[in-house]
């Protein structure tokens, strides 16, 4: 149980209940207003009722999904999993707490979506809990995919381009996780072989550097004719393998 118009918190301690815990993989939700008595002993409050997943009971640093994690860190076997769902608890407790007011974009984040959601006309609070809960599983896979990269980064191979530094390596992590870290390590060129889907691809880091990959599609078609090497129209991406294009002739050239 939890109240009407849940925030982020809530229902994330609701998603790790049912996601982690064999015993809420079924249960239903029942909304509760803020404030009412919680009589029903079959009922594990979320956020209300001042009881253990309750944060306004007192626990000025945790919010709902801290309290919630606390219990079931151990439960979660995967090392890369658990990493993953740590860093997006802390996330959660931090857009619970305000502390990315006033940032850029913000009114933009899943949080603030997430209450304006059931003032929408023909969407409850029920409808917004499992939006919200759908948004988390992508949450968490990007989040799980990072870590991922970040364990491959260590086997990665540096090199300079006329436009400055580059990297190439191989990953199971998608080109948009490939690019936000790698440009947040101010690499300007990252080539990337995908061990999973088998997609390649080489792009700049955006809007920094004119880079002009024409050169490098000419060598590509030349030396694979059967392979779908595509060159964005910007000239800054150049890739074989895309989630938008599952029929491509695939690339087989080396990293």
């Amino acid at each position: 149980a939890t109240h009407p118009n849940p925030h982020l918190d809530d229902i994330c301690g609701i998603w790790l209940l049912k996601k982690y815990d064999i015993h809420f993989k079924n249960a239903r939700i029942k909304f509760i207003a803020q404030g009412t008595k919680i009589k029903d002993t079959s009922l594990v409050a979320i956020g209300i009722g001042r009881g253990k997943y309750d944060e306004h009971k007192g626990d000025v640093l945790e919010s709902a999904t801290t309290l919630v994690f606390k219990d079931l860190r151990s439960k979660i076997q995967n090392s890369l999993e658990r990493l993953a769902v740590s860093e997006l608890v802390q996330w959660v407790c931090d857009e619970d707490h305000a502390r990315f007011m006033g940032t850029p974009y913000h009114e933009f984040g899943v949080g603030l979506v997430i209450m304006e959601l059931p003032h929408l006309p023909n969407i409850s609070s029920s409808v917004a809990t499992d939006w919200g809960m759908k948004a988390l599983d992508a949450l968490l896979q990007i989040l799980i995919e990072k870590q991922k990269l970040l364990r491959d980064w260590k086997k990665r191979k540096e090199f300079m381009t006329q436009w400055g530094r580059g990297v190439a390596l191989t990953t199971t992590a998608s080109s948009g996780q490939v690019g936000e870290y790698a440009t947040s390590q101010g690499i300007l060129v990252f080539v990337a072989v995908n061990s999973k889907n088998k997609f390649r691809y080489i792009k700049a880091a955006p809007g920094k550097i004119d880079v002009d990959l024409t050169s490098a599609y000419d060598i590509v078609r030349h030396k694979e004719p059967n392979a779908d090497w595509y060159l964005h129209h910007s000239r800054r991406m150049l890739i074989c393998g895309s989630d938008v294009a599952p029929q491509s002739r695939l690339s087989k050239m080396p990293l």
